[in-house]
């Protein structure tokens, strides 16, 4: 797609998404794919005449499988105007935009569709979820007037129900931090920052070496991710004995008219996992305005565990798929994988 795509495409995508964070800007695309620390991305679209009618994209990332270092990269902006679907512009676009990374030597091409867009990745384009990938969305409400409104209870009567729910979720979070006892915070350094500390490189090394799957999460890498986005994100680091040992990662976003803290990214070293659950405690206590709290977390993992013990329910599970060539059509996962919401292009 040229530079002068770029306007164009934020066009296309404001008719699709009418909240007041657009999606697709100009300044995404361009971050996602010219400005990417992993290699240049690419998007690409079909065109009648002027008019973008179908769009993919594949953004450049690196990972780690086993330790060894890779490029790779996420297919995702899979839209097609609703006046030319079925007209064959999704499977097209999925299976030239996979090239086109491949043309770059990226072989792991990875994706999160819907269950709307699952059935083209497998039956056109190869593609097919990951064996043993159980990653969940979980959601956590911290107001329900909105949906006792949907059940016709009167407005009055729906605020009341909502601020005692959510004076019960607080009460809820505090009692389980008394049960649980409290995280040692006279030795852990919480700060929030929009810089890594120098002693994050350090934490980056032995922390990787405790998955057998994770992306890249360097400090270039991490800086771009967050420091250098287009979007907001609130980073907090965790630091014990002068030695980072985690950092939580969240973003409020605008979703069916309502304010919601998404819980982004975030990674501990072997140990300190405890400190997430209580952070998600104080998400809980100390988020006002917020109508819920949201996050992916993989089943079996101590975030998995962090979110239930908070509350969390499963909302639905996260198709996470790749292409099947040679190399990677036998890829399992495990439970010493690392996947998060930000790991997509879903915040």
């Amino acid at each position: 797609m040229k530079e002068a795509d770029f306007y164009q495409l934020g066009l296309f995508f404001k008719k699709f998404f009418s909240g007041p964070e657009p999606y697709g800007s100009m300044a995404i695309f361009h971050w996602k794919s010219k400005e990417n620390i992993h290699g240049s991305g690419a998007v690409n679209v079909v065109k009648d005449g002027a008019k973008i009618a179908s769009t993919a994209s594949f953004t450049p990332k690196s990972a780690y499988i086993s330790g060894n270092r890779f490029i790779c990269a996420e297919i995702g902006d899979t839209y097609t105007d609703t006046c030319y679907q079925r007209q064959g512009m999704f499977s097209l676009l999925i299976n030239q935009t996979r090239e086109d990374a491949n043309a770059q030597g990226i072989e792991f091409v990875y994706g999160t569709p819907n269950e709307n867009s699952l059935p083209g990745y497998r039956k056109n384009a190869n593609f097919d979820i990951i064996e043993g990938a159980e990653i969940s969305s979980l959601v956590l409400p911290l107001k329900i007037d909105k949906k006792l409104r949907q059940k016709k209870i009167p407005d009055f009567i729906a605020e009341i129900m909502s601020s005692f729910y959510k004076i019960g979720q607080k009460l809820r979070a505090g009692f389980r931090k008394k049960s649980w006892g409290q995280v040692d915070y006279k030795t852990l350094l919480v700060t929030s920052t929009q810089e890594l500390p120098v002693g994050y490189n350090k934490f980056w090394d032995k922390v990787r070496s405790e998955y057998e799957f994770i992306l890249d999460r360097s400090p270039e890498s991490l800086s771009w991710r967050f420091f250098r986005s287009p979007l907001n994100y609130k980073t907090k680091i965790f630091v014990r004995d002068q030695s980072v040992v985690g950092y939580l990662v969240t973003r409020k976003v605008i979703f069916n008219n309502e304010l919601r803290t998404v819980i982004a990214d975030f990674l501990f070293l072997n140990g300190e996992e405890s400190i997430l659950k209580f952070e998600l405690c104080n998400l809980i206590t100390d988020e006002e305005g917020v109508a819920a709290l949201e996050g992916w977390a993989l089943k079996g993992s101590h975030s998995f565990d962090a979110f239930r013990k908070n509350g969390f329910f499963e909302r639905s599970p996260i198709n996470l798929i790749c292409h099947k060539n040679e190399k990677f059509k036998d890829l399992r996962m495990s439970t010493r994988w690392h996947f998060t919401i930000a790991d997509s292009d879903n915040v």
